[in-house]
């Protein structure tokens, strides 16, 4: 059974729920979960696919639509799932729901952006963690580190203010409303 998963837009702010895992809809349902999940390009495809097995091949197509939807019903969740983290959606669910979600698509966590969860600046993770998510880097030209707009002298100075926004909202769990 697929678990529900809920994202947040890290422009917008808009939510939407995602699925991960097993997709019964679309086992039973074919190409129409797609459509009304709006990945319409997935659901022209299925649809065009299936009308060819079907008249190309009337005594096998039936059997091979029904396999079609056996595969693509294991496939489609983390199909749109990633699809959405594409288009600026980020994990704002539990921990232990955001990492089912991560391991359903092969990503991390922190790459589909939800907070790290053990926030301790002394620890290398996190700090890894700070430096990826907040792309902080050094400006050899001004000889300081930058965070978004923001000058540091020291990596400690802007990682603690990175963390710092990591729990602007007082939320360890979802993400930040305003981009970065």
């Amino acid at each position: 059974m697929a678990t529900p998963v809920k994202l947040r837009h890290k422009d917008t702010g808009r939510e939407k729920i995602g699925s991960a895992g097993y997709s019964w809809t679309t086992l039973f349902f074919g190409p129409f979960p797609a459509l009304f999940r709006g990945e319409y390009l997935v659901f022209l495809t299925y649809f065009a696919v299936a009308a060819v097995i079907l008249v190309t091949l009337p005594e096998w197509g039936t059997f091979l639509c029904l396999l079609m939807s056996l595969v693509w019903s294991f496939n489609f969740n983390p199909y749109h799932l990633r699809k959405l983290i594409e288009r600026g959606y980020v994990l704002a669910d539990t921990a232990e729901t955001n990492r089912r979600a991560a391991m359903t698509v092969d990503m991390s966590p922190a790459v589909m952006g939800a907070r790290f969860m053990s926030p301790d600046l002394k620890t290398d993770a996190y700090r890894v963690f700070l430096v990826k998510k907040y792309k902080i880097e050094k400006n050899e030209a001004l000889g300081k580190m930058v965070v978004g707009e923001r000058l540091f002298d020291t990596i400690d100075k802007a990682l603690a203010y990175a963390d710092s926004l990591e729990f602007a909202d007082g939320s360890p769990l979802s993400p930040s409303l305003t981009p970065r």
